[in-house]
């Protein structure tokens, strides 16, 4: 079997699909998704009290993007990188079996974690619709208490010469990223097809 597309049957040993859309279905949810997010960013109008002067108005700045919004840009980007030359597509999150995040991060990377530490996931399939072929990538964000903790994991993972998961059934090969106190993991059991290459060449943490 061609390692550069893996058919869902390979996947399904591992993981357990929680939910596919097309398209037209993800676009439709990112519409509503920014709608809710321009209404937490945008207060309602101030109050006259406050335009006279009688209480100051808190001062907003926008806040960096998160572990879970880094995690879903980098989606997105991939998503985007990988449709670009298809008419219609179509989007399959999964999770572990096992559903055991720590776990799968000792047993793959040999990165034992902190209690303190949290950890963000997401792992899909992006296929062209109707294709028996699909991309896989998965995505995990380490956020630990320090940004030491962070940059001792980070210099670790991407020092190595063969970055490559170990104990996996499938060969598959993941990039390091850093962030303050975040460790960003992109993983890919489809690495060798020109889109993840040229993917994980470019990737990198959205400002």
């Amino acid at each position: 079997m061609n390692k550069a597309h893996p058919s869902p049957l390979v996947l399904m040993f591992l993981l357990v699909t929680v939910g596919c859309e097309s398209q037209a279905e993800r676009a439709r949810a990112q519409q509503e998704s920014a709608s809710r997010t321009a209404a937490q960013v945008n207060p309602p109008p101030v109050p006259e009290a406050i335009i006279r002067g009688e209480k100051a108005a808190p001062a907003t700045t926008p806040s960096p993007l998160g572990p879970k919004q880094l995690v879903e840009q980098i989606e997105d980007d991939f998503i985007s990188l990988a449709s670009q030359t298809w008419v219609d597509f179509r989007v399959c999150g999964h999770r572990s079996k096992a559903d055991d995040k720590r776990a799968f991060l000792l047993k793959s990377f040999e990165a034992p974690l902190p209690a303190s530490a949290s950890v963000d996931w997401r792992e899909l399939n992006v296929s062209e619709e109707g294709a028996t072929t699909s991309l896989h990538l998965g995505l995990i964000a380490i956020t630990f208490s320090t940004p030491d903790e962070a940059t001792q994991l980070y210099t670790r993972l991407s020092g190595v010469e063969q970055p490559y998961l170990k104990n996996t059934v499938v060969l598959t090969q993941y990039k390091a990223l850093l962030r303050a106190k975040t460790v960003l993991l992109l993983y890919s059991e489809t690495f060798v097809h020109e889109t993840l290459v040229r993917f994980f060449a470019g990737a990198k943490l959205p400002e």
